[in-house]
């Protein structure tokens, strides 16, 4: 990231394979670390539910959206991954971000656990062991649509987010297209592919 200034993003996605199981993380406003204190953020929240009348709605989404986040989006909460697992995954992401705070914003606050809290999202679940990897493009791309329904209700279930049968039959029927497509614009025939079925 020696080019890239993550906490310019309001999201950054981690891909994660751990025991050959892919799992999502997606890091929520990393800029707050940097650019808000504890106490300037319940100020903000002070300022907003002041000026506004839905006080339950306005604090819900300010607690969310003033603080930075780990979403976990796991197809497969299993012995492979598991809250140990999570656990770990989001230490290691609080000490990468600590690392890239201190490098690029030296006087800036250090990170403390509830700045980035792990939030295991109730997601829809792979019906088998091998479509884990589906399910992370899935969940990518449906959060990329609409973030807001899962940053600012991340403890409510997702397990209807999506029908996981037609989730994973349209993004492999996606993935085919676009080798198709890449082997056409290279000049290779793309019927030297063995058939696949969706």
């Amino acid at each position: 990231t020696k080019k890239v200034n993550l906490f310019e993003k309001k999201f950054v996605f981690v891909p994660i394979n751990l025991n050959s199981h892919w799992f999502l993380a997606v890091v929520c406003y990393p800029g707050l670390l940097k650019t808000v204190t504890p106490d300037e953020r319940r100020e903000l929240v002070k300022v907003w539910v002041n000026s506004l009348k839905r006080l339950k709605i306005v604090l819900k989404y300010f607690l969310y959206i003033f603080s930075t986040s780990i979403l976990v989006f796991d197809s497969s909460k299993s012995s492979l991954t598991g809250k140990q697992a999570h656990a770990r995954v989001a230490s290691e992401l609080r000490d990468y971000f600590a690392m890239e705070l201190r490098t690029k914003f030296p006087t800036a606050h250090s990170i403390e656990g509830e700045k980035m809290k792990e939030i295991v999202l109730d997601v829809p679940q792979q019906p088998n062991g091998y479509d884990c990897g589906i399910f992370l493009l899935e969940y990518v791309e449906r959060f990329q649509k609409n973030p807001a329904e899962l940053v600012l209700q991340p403890s409510k279930s997702h397990l209807g987010w999506f029908d996981p049968k037609q989730g994973v039959s349209n993004n492999r029927r996606n993935i085919s297209d676009i080798i198709k497509r890449l082997m056409t614009s290279q000049g290779r025939n793309p019927n030297s592919l063995p058939e696949i079925k969706f």
